[in-house]
């Protein structure tokens, strides 16, 4: 059995016995550097037709570049999310940005 899931959370998945689930995220490539590439880009579209958000976007700039960094000295999947998450809640103005650069890392 194969289970792509985009988006949300899943309950329990059960089929036969010895069942394993796993979730795996990429941590490398050119997919990877294009999504921060894209993610940084977007994050300078908002600043500039929000000058109020000046200092958020800099902080999120320096809290994703550091993610950016973590990710691919320890890549954990569990981790990642628990981030973006966080992220998700403290910049809710970049949520499609932040959503974005998520998906780059699911696989």
């Amino acid at each position: 059995m194969k289970v792509t899931i985009s988006g949300g959370n899943v309950g329990n998945l059960s089929e036969g016995d010895h069942n394993t689930l796993s979730a795996k995220i990429s941590t490398g490539g050119p997919e990877i550097d294009r999504a921060f590439a894209e993610f940084f880009g977007k994050i300078d579209d908002k600043e500039k037709t929000s000058p109020g958000l000046k200092n958020s976007a800099q902080a999120l700039r320096d809290e994703v570049t550091q993610l950016k960094t973590e990710t691919r000295d320890q890549p954990n999947g569990s981790s990642f999310s628990d981030k973006i998450k966080s992220l998700y809640d403290k910049y809710g103005w970049a949520a499609d940005a932040l959503a974005k650069l998520a998906s780059a890392f699911v696989k």
